[in-house]
């Protein structure tokens, strides 16, 4: 690393540039206790606030808090009036853990800014003092600090967002929401207190969520707002909004890169694949032309952000290439991908590849040993192994394989849930059933164990009161799951519920149009006598999936041709 130069000041005399000098070449040789001396004694002799800077930094480099706070404390005195000399002072106060001292400290800092910088200053105080050991503590600083800043015009909105953000991080949802909406109330398209609402929601407040439902009605909601809340409707599991909210993003503000992104990792998923490779293919164009300028530690840290946004839109491109059975044009995208910065569901995109290329041999090498970017625990090249199986129809290898690893290692519910649904599919219904049964007693808690037990007993008619009580247990437990809302349709469908059925059907397509949901919900309304309806459902499936076992199965039982 290359000696930094010292500061710069013509005032300077002899003796304190070579005490400056000397300084740096201590700190640069490993002696930074004597560096320090030097050069806080140079910046006490210069009144330099780059110097009080420099001796900072040379204590937080040797990891000695109690200097940086004794040059930032010489610095405030030198300079009672300088906002980086008490900024500093305020950010050492935190990082030592001294909440007493920081209201005073923050006070003065907030009135010596600009209006400007004070509001920007405001909204950044959630990350600053969340660093603080207690959360109470740095919330009761915030209230004795931002009380003046609630009733003034420029900084009230950022003043109760930050309150709001510090009351949900201790714990107080109930302050949290009561500062949101009064931050929403004072100014009803200011998007930080819709942000904060969004905090509120994806910590299962959903209190929070009509202030949010009404905000995105708008056109003129920002793109950063709608993407936002397209990753909360992702989280419900609700694909089929988040997609629209992300569609609306792009259309009102197309220069927003990570909002092409977004949008073709959701269609990606849900298997509309042409309108996924524009949209990634945009990103990827965007992206190539912004470029990445490396002239610091953080802009090198935002250009490997970069490298790995642009690597996950070359995997996505090649998994909606492979849903349009273009092997060519997905290889290609995957190769673009250098193999050390490849992540184990690359390396898993790459093996499906061979398989389809009938390379059995070298696909299950890449599975079993090949490298990525970060070490990859035995138990998941062994489910991966099994997915490749079961992919190609191999579902008595795939058993095979998992109940070898499954007898050693009895008490993974991963290994026994992966094996119950290949025993399932080879018909042998009791030890699939034993199976997750064994996997609720391990885990009360595993929706899919109870849902795919109940599924099963609907699917062949059977228990159907069971099956009923099983899926309600799963539902229960992930009430938002498009895919335990199926379940639950089904077995509704197949008690002769029929408008509960198609209504939760519904529910469930919207969330997440996948061809099973097609299927069944498509069912549910022919046999109610909406036969066009059932079949533009049932088209909308195919053209996800056209080789979709379970529709194609519905549909050649009710001798439908679309």
């Amino acid at each position: 690393m290359p000696p930094v130069a010292p500061p710069v000041n013509s005032a300077l005399d002899a003796p304190t540039f070579y005490e400056i000098l000397l300084g740096e070449i201590q700190a640069q040789s490993g002696q930074p206790g004597n560096a320090f001396e030097l050069i806080l004694d140079a910046a006490q002799r210069s009144q330099d606030d780059g110097l009080y800077r420099r001796a900072v930094e040379v204590a937080i480099q040797q990891r000695s808090p109690e200097r940086a706070l004794r040059a930032a404390q010489a610095w405030r005195t030198q300079s009672p009036d300088s906002i980086q000399a008490n900024t500093t002072w305020v950010q050492l106060l935190i990082f030592t853990n001294q909440p007493d001292k920081i209201p005073a400290a923050l006070s003065q800092v907030l009135k010596q800014l600009p209006e400007g910088r004070r509001v920007s200053t405001i909204s950044e105080l959630p990350r600053h003092l969340g660093a603080l050991t207690s959360k109470t503590k740095a919330l009761k600083i915030a209230e004795q600090v931002l009380t003046p800043y609630l009733s003034a015009t420029p900084t009230r909105t950022a003043a109760r967002v930050c309150l709001g953000q510090l009351a949900l991080m201790a714990g107080q949802a109930d302050v949290a929401l009561a500062h949101m909406r009064r931050a929403h109330s004072d100014d009803p398209r200011h998007a930080t207190p819709i942000l904060l609402a969004l905090d509120l929601a994806n910590n299962g407040h959903n209190e929070a969520l009509p202030v949010i439902e009404r905000y995105v009605q708008a056109d003129d909601t920002p793109a950063h707002v709608r993407i936002a809340y397209a990753r909360h409707l992702e989280q419900r599991r609700r694909l089929g909004p988040a997609t629209a909210q992300l569609r609306l993003a792009q259309r009102t503000q197309p220069d927003n890169r990570a909002g092409w992104l977004a949008l073709g990792i959701q269609l990606v998923e849900l298997q509309e694949a042409a309108e996924a490779i524009q949209a990634l293919t945009t990103y990827i164009d965007r992206q190539s032309t912004a470029g990445a300028v490396v002239t610091s530690g953080d802009a090198e840290a935002a250009g490997e952000a970069a490298q790995r946004a642009l690597d996950i839109a070359r995997h996505y491109l090649a998994k909606a290439y492979l849903q349009q059975n273009n092997t060519a044009a997905a290889q290609q995208w995957l190769d673009q991908i250098p193999l050390e910065r490849t992540e184990f569901g690359m390396l898993l995109q790459r093996a499906q590849l061979l398989v389809r290329q009938k390379q059995w041999p070298q696909a299950l090498t890449l599975i079993r040993e090949g490298r990525t970017a970060t070490d990859i625990e035995p138990r998941t090249r062994i489910l991966a192994e099994a997915h490749l199986l079961r992919d190609d129809g191999q579902w008595q290898a795939a058993y095979d394989l998992l109940l070898t690893h499954m007898r050693q290692s009895p008490e993974d519910t991963a290994l026994i849930y992966e094996l119950a649904i290949a025993a399932e599919h080879l018909r042998r219904y009791d030890d699939a059933e034993v199976l997750l049964r064994r996997a609720m007693q391990l885990d009360p808690r595993d929706a899919q164990a109870y849902n795919a037990l109940g599924y099963s007993l609907a699917e062949r008619n059977e228990r159907l009161d069971e099956a009923h009580s099983l899926i309600q247990k799963a539902l229960d437990l992930m009430p938002d799951d498009p895919f335990i809302q199926d379940s639950m349709g089904w077995v509704l469908f197949r008690q002769g519920h029929l408008e509960r059925a198609r209504a939760l059907l519904q529910q469930s397509f919207d969330a997440r149009p996948h061809p099973e949901v097609a299927a069944h919900l498509g069912e549910v309304l022919w046999v109610m006598g909406q036969q066009e309806q059932a079949r533009t459902i049932w088209r909308d499936g195919l053209k996800r999936d056209a080789q979709h076992d379970t529709l194609r199965q519905t549909l050649d039982r009710l001798k439908v041709r679309l």
